[in-house]
């Protein structure tokens, strides 16, 4: 999972996971120019609060102080980050690719 290494060059701190519900919350470092332009996605609920910089997700900019709420299966077409971003993310449940789609961000 994205968590466990799923995404090149993001530092994370885990912060709690719920082993029964598959339920977390951790700490995601983006450095400054990331980019995925792969398409990806999440079998989660995913809900985000930017405490620094700003990460751009489909062309929508989310700021420091930003909240997001992505449903699960929300498709990321291009994800970046000009500056670097530190979000705080939680996942309604264990955040599993779908095997039955062709682009799964967890390869």
């Amino acid at each position: 999972g994205l968590y466990g290494g799923g995404r090149a060059n993001v530092q994370t701190k885990i912060l709690g996971i719920d082993k029964r519900r598959g339920d977390s919350t951790y700490l995601a470092r983006y450095p400054a120019g990331w980019r995925r332009r792969a398409r990806e996605h999440v079998l989660a609920h995913e809900e985000f609060f930017v405490l620094d910089g700003a990460i751009r997700i489909n062309g929508v900019d989310y700021g420091q102080h930003s909240y997001a709420f992505l449903p699960s299966g929300f498709e990321r077409e291009r994800v970046s980050t000009r500056g670097g971003a530190v979000l705080l993310t939680t996942f309604s449940a264990t955040t599993a690719p779908d095997p039955t789609r062709e682009s799964n961000w967890a390869r």
